[in-house]
């Protein structure tokens, strides 16, 4: 995990050294800016490949210069394919001797990449500077303009203002609040600004996100036995997450995982465990947290007695979650209200990973709910066509919500997030499947059905937590007197002042209609003002198809 910032304009940026050390928690091991065409690059490292100097950035090769916070898995097929060098053992070092051996042509460039990237490529000859994130934006990566004098009377209103900067951030705090907008660039996108004009010249989408079925695992098809395409199917499945885990062990750092007990974290996890024992590595070390009494706490016990792992328990009680709540919605960079809850159990845990061990990388099951279409509510879609299209919408828009919450609560303890079931071939995988096999029906098939079919009989997992139902987070997390939902709730609406409301109504973004959303703003204005507020949270998340829904939380629907 690293943090990359730059800023482009005719003046130099006054205290760039301190917008980038707000992203220390990215990259606190060291920092660089870097004087190149039209402005500064600057990088912030945590070392997870290629550890020595010559893995710093920003790298160079000839008239490019160029930062990438993130992982090319498949850099040494590719310098072997392209014949390209690398000194350092950084999978980063390829980028710029790639990007002319193909051409600086985009869309093939960034679909030759496997990984997870947020990058700037600086280009002297051209006087450009290229932006990419990945397919569904695990690294994050905002944009931010400062702009030139307004628009005089004289000008006309029709009159154009320029960019004073044009500037680029990992995380809003390195944009807030000197910039005058900011925007999240875009997933599976790459754009090129002119650093003379600091405007953007073109934005193309070099990734979709994938829904085409594939008929060889189709069991409706007349050649078929239905049991020959389900036993198809399965191979694929889990042939394509271990696949998806043994990539992402890339790395010279020590290694933990995120463990809640529920079939994601567990199946991640065992899977890990799989790669390091085969490696003769010593054992995953394995964390979970939770109210006394948790749930989660109990099943991950379980997994990790099973599959062998160094485990520890993070107990802690209401009060240590709710007093972590303003240093969360600091460190997220949000107001959504599930991902504010959410997010506290994940930046505590992620705390005590960096207190307890000297892991940095830390895998998780994050993205799996997105992919396999299993929120609870998704027993509720109407059709087939309707829950194929949500699962669409929802890694579409991942990267507000859940990817978001993983990345910040575990890099702000400047560790490394590892996120297998978001890896693009599993997802095209996954969404290539027949989906009467995905979607959950109340009374016939449970949700990710699929995927625990595929892991059956496999000894990886205890089947109680293979065919665990999903929980919601406010319950796998807390004990037996009260929900952690119901907590944030009472605890904010003690908090907030009166005409809260009034003052909320003032506000022209996701009006808060609740204490707690107002509690929640108001400490995300004290940080970040009201200019990024649209960037942070577009719409407040929510589960569909949920008539009379007025909470997040999936402990409120009636099928739960």
């Amino acid at each position: 995990m690293c943090g990359i910032w730059a800023a482009f304009g005719d003046k130099p940026c006054h205290d760039a050294q301190c917008w980038l050390k707000k992203m220390n928690g990215r990259g606190p091991e060291e920092s660089v800016l870097k004087q190149v065409t039209g402005g500064l690059l600057g990088f912030a490292r945590l070392a997870i490949n290629g550890l020595n100097h010559g893995g710093m950035q920003p790298m160079e090769h000839g008239n490019l210069h160029w930062v990438c916070n993130g992982e090319i898995y498949n850099w040494k097929e590719l310098s072997t394919r392209y014949n390209l060098v690398n000194r350092s053992g950084s999978d980063c070092e390829i980028l710029g001797s790639l990007w002319d051996q193909m051409g600086k042509n985009g869309i093939p460039y960034f679909r030759a990449l496997d990984g997870v990237f947020a990058m700037l490529i600086v280009d002297a000859a051209s006087n450009t500077v290229v932006a990419a994130r990945d397919p569904y934006g695990v690294r994050p990566l905002y944009v931010g303009h400062k702009r030139t004098n307004p628009v005089s009377d004289a000008q006309g209103a029709g009159a154009e203002t320029g960019n004073e900067y044009l500037m680029f951030s990992s995380e809003t705090k390195g944009l807030l609040p000197f910039c005058d907008e900011i925007e999240p660039f875009p997933p599976g996108c790459y754009a090129v600004y002119d650093l003379k004009q600091r405007k953007r010249i073109t934005l193309e989408a070099y990734h979709t996100v994938p829904w085409v079925k594939v008929p060889f695992f189709s069991p409706n098809s007349p050649d078929t036995p239905e049991g020959v395409a389900l036993e198809r199917t399965c191979a694929a499945v889990s042939h394509a997450l271990e696949a998806a885990v043994r990539k992402r062990m890339m790395m010279e750092r020590p290694v933990a995982a995120l463990l809640s007990g529920g079939v994601d974290s567990s199946l991640i996890a065992a899977l890990v465990q799989k790669q390091l024992v085969a490696a003769k590595l010593p054992p995953l070390k394995t964390f979970s947290i939770g109210f006394e009494g948790s749930s989660d706490l109990a099943y991950a016990r379980q997994v990790a007695s099973f599959i062998g792992s160094d485990h520890y328990d993070v107990v802690m009680t209401p009060d240590d979650f709710w007093r972590a709540v303003p240093d969360v919605i600091r460190d997220i960079e949000s107001y959504d209200i599930t991902t504010v809850r959410a997010s506290v159990g994940n930046w505590l845990v992620s705390r005590e990973i960096r207190r307890r061990t000297e892991c940095k990388v830390v895998f998780n099951g994050d993205g799996s709910d997105e992919v396999n279409g299993s929120y609870l509510y998704f027993y509720n879609s109407p059709s087939d066509e309707a829950f194929e299209s949500e699962v669409e919408r929802l890694l579409r828009d991942i990267h507000f919500f859940d990817v978001l919450r993983s990345d910040r609560s575990i890099s702000s303890h400047g560790l490394e997030a590892r996120t297998p079931f978001l890896d693009k071939q599993f997802v095209a995988l996954m969404r290539s499947l027949a989906t009467q096999w995905r979607r959950p029906i109340k009374g016939e098939r449970c949700e990710k059905w699929i995927l625990r079919k595929a892991f059956e009989g496999s000894r990886l997992l205890p089947d109680s937590v293979l065919w665990r139902r999903k929980e919601a987070f406010s319950d796998g997390v807390s004990g037996a007197a009260k929900s952690w939902y119901q907590e944030c709730k009472e605890r904010a609406a003690a908090m907030v002042p009166e005409g809260w409301a009034e003052q909320a109504a003032s506000m022209d973004h996701l009006r808060p209609g609740t204490a707690e959303a107002w509690y929640y703003r108001s400490i995300y204005r004290e940080h970040y003002g009201s200019a990024g507020e649209r960037a942070a949270v577009p719409y407040h998340w929510m589960p569909r198809w949920t008539e009379g829904a007025t909470d997040p939380s999936a402990r409120t629907l009636s099928i739960y």
